[in-house]
């Protein structure tokens, strides 16, 4: 025991924070694979190389516990109580590795978190005290109590360790909200409370895990205030994708998430807040999109654009310049309109395409507090009195969904900082415009939109700023940066079970391509009793054929086929993944089955020359290009492969005039490496040279990338019976003369 206590120590006492986070990772990871005794052993490195030796006595004791529990066991006894010693043992392991790791860090790191906790500490306000006095202050709507107390208390509830029966239980008082005084209407400073209370629990349980903090958010769930049931919902289901593996050990809390699952909309709201996550997958990319290729052509609209200056110096009285209309034609008729037709659908759909417009209006001082990024906008507002004219303009916006809370906030300290004039003109601006959006738009607000979708989409953005945008965004483990794959979480799945809601899901991640996810669905909902829907086998297929597992996707197919054999989108998938395997036959009997029950698609009689070209069957190729090119006479798809399959036929007149159309019409770099294979084989040297330094030419002069593919071609070349010396000395010549 000495000696490994000793070698622990010299490894771990000069680890960093990472290494720390890194070795409590492996601990709880062997607890979640259920490796006791490894887990016990990476529980002594971390207690000796941090010298925490007050924690040796804990260890030696569960120690003691599981070598009896397995003495027993191995004598073939039966101890009735022996699962629930086994539990016991998973649980207190898992939270002696969480103090153990908090007290390693607690002596050196600098982060937020735990700079925010040493003060906390070190103040030691009492968290009932505080909390009454919170609840005191919105009740007799105390603005300024209010706003200082909640600040305290949000920081106190995040770095707080283990809460307390009584601390519990005050907070349960305060987040439940059945009603206050028996009255229907809870006011907004008591939904401020609630709120910023489940937002810290939220962030307290990323760090740690604390059965009393999750009991919370269970009875969050359960308020009748929409706000704070639907952020206790997302918090919760944070912390069940985070501790899945250890939640399985508390009966108690497996069978409240029975019970909740049973009750009122849980089910509906999780579903909702599923989608958002899956959403949220996409905002870097819309983000992306939007800087490098939206927003640039926007600017072009400007009367006063100029590409080399800094998109500040453009103020707002500029746009009220009336536009050429010649301009907005022009960008019609280019792709730019297509572009914000889909950003618009991708805003009607929840997507969050506004996080690349407040990156950088996060630098206020109000964000310096932790929880100032989670205040809900809509309840906060009464607290900021003297800005009437601008809460009046931003009260029309918060009911649309289009900004999240912190994004609000942002905008309205922006507009605080404009003059009156301006301030003013873009108020009135901002009221003229949004009551047209809410004009046009109340119908689908009632449907679509309803209370639960705007709330959920709000909180999670507001979630995604905090992680994203932090200053201190490095001291946070980002949620954002996991798969979020909720449907994979086995105490989830046990209440997801309705047909409805995972079609609903797995439909979201097909849509979005993330079709692994998508896969896990359907093969779930394949696998329900009776199940006899073809769709759910064709779209496991597709899943499986666009990750690349053709021969899986086929036997999907082939089960899909069973309920519908005549599925001309079926056959077409089949017989591409038949072509992927190189069954090159298989593929040809389905692609002539379409073409049968639909004789003139040229896709299809394009497909099918290429499968005869495969396996090099070049006269049936041949007719169904023709017929292809003589069916479909604009795009020209069928004179490349006419082209190629003439020369290796050695039919060189009829490639070389195919090759002077394509060259004619739209070449690349490749058409001019085989036409200058064509006049190769026509022993018209020099032509031949002067196509391939078209080519060179054509792939921004890398001479070394045409070697490549001109070697490629070189058995082609000899088998087509052009000189061997012509086939060698040609890339030679070609260079000399670049």
């Amino acid at each position: 025991m000495k000696i490994i206590s000793y070698i622990c120590t010299e490894i771990i006492t000069t680890m960093t924070p990472t290494e720390i986070n890194k070795a409590y990772a492996t601990t709880v990871d062997a607890l979640d694979k259920r490796e006791i005794s490894t887990a016990f052993d990476c529980l002594l490195g971390m207690i000796a190389g941090g010298q925490e030796y007050a924690f040796m006595e804990r260890l030696e004791s569960l120690q003691d516990t599981y070598h009896q529990m397995l003495f027993y066991y191995a004598k073939g006894m039966n101890d009735p109580m022996q699962d629930r010693i086994y539990n016991e043992l998973i649980i207190n392991a898992y939270e002696l590795s969480d103090r153990v790791k908090r007290k390693l860090l607690m002596k050196e790191v600098v982060s937020v978190y735990y700079s925010t906790k040493r003060l906390i500490d070190k103040q030691s306000p009492n968290l009932i005290t505080l909390a009454v006095g919170t609840r005191e202050a919105a009740e007799t709507e105390n603005t300024s109590l209010l706003m200082s107390n909640i600040t305290l208390l949000f920081k106190m509830i995040w770095t707080n360790d283990y809460l307390t029966q009584d601390e519990t239980d005050c907070l349960s008082g305060i987040i439940t909200l059945k009603s206050v005084n028996n009255e229907p209407q809870i006011s907004d400073y008591i939904t401020i409370t609630g709120c910023q209370i489940v937002s810290a629990l939220t962030l307290s349980l990323q760090e740690t895990f604390d059965r009393q903090k999750l009991r919370l958010l269970f009875d969050g769930a359960d308020s009748d205030n929409a706000e704070i049931r639907i952020r206790a919902m997302i918090g919760l289901l944070l912390s069940l994708y985070k501790y899945g593996k250890r939640i399985d050990c508390y009966e108690d809390i497996r069978h409240r998430l029975e019970a909740v699952a049973e009750t009122g909309d849980f089910i509906k709201v999780m579903n909702i807040v599923i989608h958002r996550f899956i959403l949220s997958r996409q905002t870097e990319t819309i983000t992306t999109r939007l800087k490098d290729d939206i927003f640039p052509e926007m600017l072009k609209l400007h009367p006063k654009y100029n590409p080399n200056s800094s998109v500040n110096i453009i103020s707002p009285e500029d746009f009220e310049t009336d536009m050429n209309p010649e301009w907005l034609e022009k960008l019609s008729k280019s792709d730019f309109q297509s572009k914000m037709e889909e950003f618009n659908e991708l805003q009607e759909e929840g997507a969050d395409v506004m996080h690349f417009s407040f990156i950088h209006l996060k630098h206020f001082p109000f964000f310096n507090e932790p929880g100032n990024w989670f205040m809900p906008f809509k309840n906060a507002r009464p607290a900021f009195s003297g800005d009437n004219t601008i809460l009046k303009a931003l009260e029309l916006i918060t009911g649309t969904g289009f900004m999240c809370n912190s994004d609000m906030f942002s905008f309205f300290i922006s507009l605080r900082q404009i003059s009156g004039d301006e301030q003013n003109k873009l108020v009135f601006q901002l009221e003229e415009q949004m009551s047209k959006v809410k004009e046009v738009r109340s119908a689908e607000l009632v449907t679509k939109f309803d209370s639960a979708e705007i709330i959920t989409g709000q909180y999670i953005q507001d979630l995604y700023r905090f992680y994203k945008l932090h200053p201190r965004r490095t001291d946070f483990s980002d949620i954002f940066a996991q798969n979020l794959d909720f449907h994979n979480v086995s105490l989830l799945t046990k209440i997801f079970t309705d047909k409805e809601t995972l079609l609903g899901i797995a439909e979201l991640y097909l849509r979005k391509d993330y079709y692994e996810d998508a896969l896990t669905l359907y093969s779930r909902l394949a696998e329900t009793p009776s199940t006899d829907d073809e769709i759910i086998y064709q779209k496991m297929g597709y899943c499986r054929q666009l990750m690349g597992k053709y021969g899986e996707a086929l036997h999907d197919y082939e089960r899909a086929e069973l309920f519908n054999a005549d599925s001309k989108w079926l056959i077409r998938r089949t017989a591409q993944c038949f072509r992927a395997v190189k069954k090159y036959d298989k593929a040809l009997e389905y692609y002539l089955r379409f073409d049968r029950l639909e004789p003139e698609n040229i896709s299809i009689l394009l497909s099918i020359g290429s499968c005869y070209l495969d396996m090099k069957n070049y006269d049936e190729a041949l007719k169904y290009y023709f017929k292809a090119d003589y069916l479909e006479s604009k795009s020209h798809k069928a004179w490349r492969p006419i082209a190629w399959i003439s020369f290796l036929m050695r039919k060189y007149e009829l490639a070389q005039n195919y090759y002077a159309k394509i060259i004619d019409y739209n070449p690349e770099y490749q058409d001019y490496i085989n036409a200058g294979h064509v006049e190769l084989a026509l022993n018209n040297l020099t032509g031949a040279v002067d196509f391939y330094k078209q080519s060179v030419k054509a792939l921004n002069a890398d001479f070394n990338a045409f070697i490549k593919e001109f070697h490629n071609d070189i058995p082609t070349l000899l088998a087509a019976g052009i000189d061997a010396k012509d086939v060698h000395l040609a890339p030679d010549i070609v260079k000399y003369n670049i």
